[in-house]
């Protein structure tokens, strides 16, 4: 079990429940709740005689589920060969069990895969995209050619849930993004949409029509998706929770006698929904449902994420499927040292209000008597960006290149902080952040920025894997090459100039050309000759005899003149990023991603509109900022390099150290957006909750958005916290010890401490000083 001692008592009641007992499991963080899972369902298999067809386990991301099936996998393959070698006759079924049977998946991949396998004749087999390429189809499919889209109407309504519309000048991409968020909340949130139009128009703030605008638009989107079959995720639900209930999945529904659900607190109600179809077909069949989670490591509200259902999910599960669940809580730590384990529970018990939200009787969090470390917290606090990033690189530096920090705790002893001698490196190092983007919408140096800076002029340079850093369009080596498949594919920029795209997205295309161009001046002789190739529509080699090109293998072919793109992780992250941008092209009717070669002409109609497509579907959404790297993409990290990462990219790995930005911003006067350090309004994501719920019959409390927006800060500082094993180093500037700016303003933060302002105001900030920490 990677510790002494075997299990602890949580854990032994989960594996050891009976097939018929559903529970209800709080699961600290590092409380091994995926060792005790995986046995779970073992036991259920081994003992209990469950056949691995009818378990289902979801996880919330595919590297948590590949890790969960392979333990199960290697771990059951390990007993089954045990039991076989042994003496004893073995059961006929152990020789016959496919582990590989098993359903674990996100809930997203196993509505796909049964949706294809209880497919109905003539239905479609659902192949789900991202949430940015659907935001890319949305921007070519809904926004551009809906006049309601273009709404200023909808900017109104846009700006009244908290969007940023650039004072009604919000472009394509933008309202695109706005909308396909808008879509998920009303999907996942299962709003009736009618009774939401027709309340808009009451009281004094009639936003009726923008909202009617908003539905027009998506609406007609959504047709156009149904037409040609293609789906987000919340709409892949949306279809698996008609289909479990239509009666063509009764076959399947027929076989499953346990459920698991992981990481339960970022469900949504769409999905709560499905949870508990599964569960009542379990309950049916003799079996049952185990949940997950923990209240206060949820994070994805942005994404439809409903923390209120995990905390009342024994009540919940009660009332609408007749189940009742049984508490065992899992708060052992084995992850971290005693002093990391005290901070963190400390601090998600120290804002009285935040009590009020989490499950109730909760236990505190405990050191699990497995990592043994005893270093002390550290704190480094300068007056500046710039002074804070040269410490950090400093301290990063002689860790990497093997060095020893020496720093005294509270009672003065001394301790020697390294990195392993043989197996550590610098993917050992964490830095999380709220925010990893290394420029201000000014174009000025944000920390993680200088940070980099910083590591990369040390002798020897320390590497960074940062691909979310900046935007796709920033990177120069994605402009590079964009830019010369525009060069080859528009040669005078003609087809480009005629599109209505809007001057700053025509602006950055024909930049990108303007970088390839002085590219190609320095570049080699057979690239020029390529590009020169394409433009007179002279078939080279790999085009001869064709007369469709797709715009990937263009794209591939010019990759291989840039040779970071094979050579370097962030370059693949970007080029990934990049192909799903190609592929959700493809999926459209129309030129689907293929360009049309007319050998000799410039001219053809068709090869024009096949450039005009490609310009509108791929290169205008990357331009636009619609496309971004998806934190999925990210399922390993280089060990050669520091992890700039943000808190919520964190979540679910864990670091020997971990750096956290409590405040590197705090002191420069630009923190205009308080939501990110200490509420005094409700966001844009808890503005869309308090608009949308009433018309959903979610059901949940009325806690005040403010009060919600503190609790999210709160959870993403104790998931920060908790990802350290053995050295937690807190860094900002040195307002984040003091709480008082340059300009005398007050200057709380949610990370540092500080409580809500409705307590007390002797109780406002706990941390005062940070006295805790020992600062280098």
């Amino acid at each position: 079990m990677g510790r002494e001692g075997g299990l602890n008592d949580g854990q032994v009641g989960i594996v050891s429940a009976t097939v018929d007992r559903s529970l209800f499991v709080i699961a600290g963080p590092g409380s091994g709740k995926t060792t005790a899972s995986a046995l779970r369902i073992l036991k259920l298999i081994y003992v209990d005689g469950l056949d691995p067809l009818e378990i289902v386990a979801t996880t919330f991301t595919r590297r948590a589920a590949a890790v969960l099936r392979s333990r199960i996998i290697e771990w059951g393959e390990n007993i089954r060969a045990r039991v076989l070698r042994s003496r004893r006759p073995a059961p006929l079924r152990f020789e016959r069990l496919d582990f590989n049977q098993l359903r674990v998946g996100t809930i997203d991949s196993i509505a796909q895969d049964l949706l294809n396998e209880f497919r109905a004749a003539g239905a479609p087999r659902p192949t789900p995209v991202d949430t940015h390429v659907f935001a890319a189809l949305m921007m070519a499919e809904g926004v551009r050619p809906t006049a309601a889209a273009r709404s200023r109407r909808l900017c109104a309504f846009l700006e009244s849930l908290g969007f940023n519309t650039y004072g009604g000048l919000l472009g394509f991409g933008g309202r695109a993004a706005a909308l396909v968020e808008i879509r998920e909340r009303l999907i996942n949130d299962r709003v009736d949409r009618a009774a939401l139009l027709a309340g808009a128009g009451r009281g004094a703030d009639d936003v009726s029509v923008g909202l009617s605008r908003a539905l027009e638009a998506i609406e007609t989107f959504e047709a156009v998706m149904r037409e040609r079959e293609i789906f987000d995720f919340a709409g892949l639900n949306e279809y698996f929770l008609e289909a479990l209930g239509s009666g063509r999945m009764n076959d399947f529904l027929a076989t499953v006698r346990f459920v698991l659900v992981d990481e339960y607190q970022d469900t949504n109600y769409l999905q709560e929904s499905i949870y508990f179809a599964l569960a009542a077909a379990a309950r049916d069949n003799g079996g049952s449902i185990c949940v997950v989670g923990d209240d206060d490591q949820s994070l994805y509200r942005f994404r439809g994420a409903t923390v209120e259902l995990f905390a009342g999910f024994r009540g919940r599960a009660r009332d609408r499927v007749r189940i009742e669940a049984t508490e065992i809580a899992l708060n052992l730590n084995y992850r971290s040292t005693r002093n990391i384990v005290s901070l963190v529970d400390s601090f998600v018990r120290s804002d009285v209000i935040f009590q009020q939200a989490r499950v109730i009787g909760k236990p505190a969090l405990l050191h699990g008597a497995a990592n043994e470390g005893e270093l002390p917290l550290v704190g480094m606090f300068e007056d500046g960006e710039q002074l804070l990033a040269q410490e950090v690189a400093g301290l990063i530096g002689r860790l990497v290149n093997g060095g020893r920090i020496r720093i005294a705790d509270a009672e003065g002893q001394r301790h020697a902080i390294a990195l392993d001698a043989e197996r550590g490196s610098a993917g050992d190092i964490a830095i999380l952040f709220d925010s990893t983007s290394e420029y201000r919408a000014s174009g000025t140096e944000r920390f993680p920025r200088l940070l980099r800076d910083e590591l990369e002029a040390l002798d020897p340079p320390i590497g960074v894997f940062n691909p979310r850093g900046q935007p796709l369009k920033k990177q120069a080596a994605v402009r590079r090459l964009l830019g010369l498949a525009l060069l080859c594919l528009d040669p005078n920029g003609s087809i480009l100039g005629s599109q209505r795209i809007g001057d700053p997205v025509l602006r950055e295309l024909r930049g990108w050309r303007d970088d390839a161009d002085a590219f190609l001046v320095s570049g080699p002789a057979n690239l020029r000759r390529f590009v020169d190739s394409w433009q007179r529509r002279r078939a080279t080699r790999p085009l001869r005899g064709n007369t469709n090109v797709s715009l990937s293998d263009l794209l591939y072919k010019l990759v291989t003149w840039i040779p970071a793109f094979q050579d370097d992780v962030e370059h693949l992250a970007w080029l990934e990023a990049i192909m799903r941008a190609v592929s959700a092209a493809s999926l459209l009717r129309g030129f689907r991603g293929e360009l049309i070669f007319a050998p000799g002409s410039l001219t053809d109609e068709l090869a024009t509109r096949s450039v005009a497509d490609a310009i509108w579907r791929v290169f205008a959404p990357i331009a636009d900022d619609v496309i971004e790297v998806e934190e999925d993409l990210l399922e390993t990290l280089p060990r050669n390099r520091v992890n700039f990462m943000t808190i919520h990219q964190a979540k679910g790995l864990e670091f020997p150290v971990t750096i956290v930005d409590v405040g590197s911003e705090l002191g420069d006067g630009r923190v205009s957006k308080p939501f990110k350090r200490y509420p005094t309004d409700p966001d844009r994501v808890h503005r869309m909750e308090d608009f949308f719920r009433p018309y959903s019959q979610i059901d949940l409390g009325n806690r005040t958005g403010q009060d919600r927006a503190f609790d999210d800060l709160t959870r993403k500082y104790f998931v920060a916290f908790s990802r350290a094993q053995d050295l937690l180093i807190l860094v900002g500037h040195s307002v984040a010890t003091t709480g008082i700016s340059r300009s005398k303003r007050t200057m709380q933060s949610v990370a540092t401490g500080w409580r809500r302002p409705s307590c007390a105001p002797a109780e406002l900030w706990p941390w005062r000083g940070l006295s805790f920490l020992r600062r280098l």
